[in-house]
C-alpha cells in the first residue's frame, strides 16, 4: 500500500530539509545500493544498446558515471566542478517543474535513484521520464514506514512500484530487492524498465 509519510513541505521549508550536499559514501547501505544499481544499469545499457544517459536527481552522479556511457547529462542545483568532458550539467533542475520536462534531453537510459520518494507527484514524474527516455533504472526504499527520514514523502513496496511503473507506460524487465543488512539501513528495490 502506498503511504504518504508526511505533509508536503512549503517552498520556504525545503532549504532547511535539504541543507547538505549528498555524498553516497557517507552511509554503508548507500555504498552497497549504488554498487548494485550500477550493476543493473550496466546490464540495462548492454541490453538496450544505450549510448546516452541522464540523471536529474540531486546527488553525486556515481551511478550514471559508473555506466560508462558515451554521453551523460546531469541536472542539479549546482554543476559538478569535477565534471568530465563528456558530461553536461543543467543547473537549477527541478524535477517537479512541468516546464522542465518538455525541454528535457531525450536519452537512452534514465537513472532515477532514491528520488521518487522525495517528490510530491511520483506518478507524474514516472510519466515525464517515459516521454524522454527509452529505458529506466529506478531505486527506492522497500516498505518504508514511519517518520524516519524527514526528506521522504512516500513509502511503498515492490507491488506498489510495479503498478506505478506499468501505469506510466514502463515495462519492468528486472527487479532486485536489496537488503543490505546494515543496522539502521534501508532495504531497497531496484528496477530496470523499458
Amino acid at each position: 500500500m502506498i503511504r504518504q509519510l508526511r505533509p508536503f513541505y512549503s517552498a520556504e521549508e525545503l532549504p532547511g530539509i535539504y541543507d547538505h550536499v549528498y555524498d553516497h559514501t557517507r552511509w554503508e547501505d548507500h555504498k552497497i545500493r549504488v554498487a548494485a544499481t550500477i550493476h543493473i544499469a550496466r546490464w540495462m545499457r548492454d541490453h538496450m544498446g544505450a549510448k546516452s544517459g541522464a540523471d536529474f536527481s540531486a546527488g553525486d552522479g556515481a551511478i550514471l558515471r559508473g555506466c560508462g556511457l558515451e554521453r551523460a547529462v546531469y541536472g542539479d542545483f549546482h554543476a559538478d566542478p569535477y565534471a568530465h568532458p563528456d558530461e553536461t550539467w543543467i543547473n537549477g533542475m527541478n524535477l517537479e517543474d512541468p516546464e522542465m520536462w518538455p525541454q528535457a534531453v531525450p536519452t537512452d537510459l534514465y537513472i532515477c535513484s532514491e528520488t521518487l520518494e522525495h517528490v510530491q507527484d511520483p506518478q507524474r514524474l514516472l510519466r515525464n521520464i517515459r516521454q524522454s527516455a527509452s529505458a529506466l533504472v529506478l531505486s527506492t526504499p522497500e516498505g518504508e514506514e514511519g517518520d524516519g527520514n524527514p526528506e521522504h514523502y512516500w513509502g511503498w513496496d515492490r507491488h506498489d512500484i510495479r503498478g506505478m511503473l506499468e501505469s506510466a507506460g514502463w515495462q519492468p524487465v528486472v527487479c532486485t530487492i536489496l537488503d543490505t543488512a546494515v543496522p539502521g539501513g534501508y532495504t531497497y528495490q531496484i528496477w530496470g524498465c523499458v
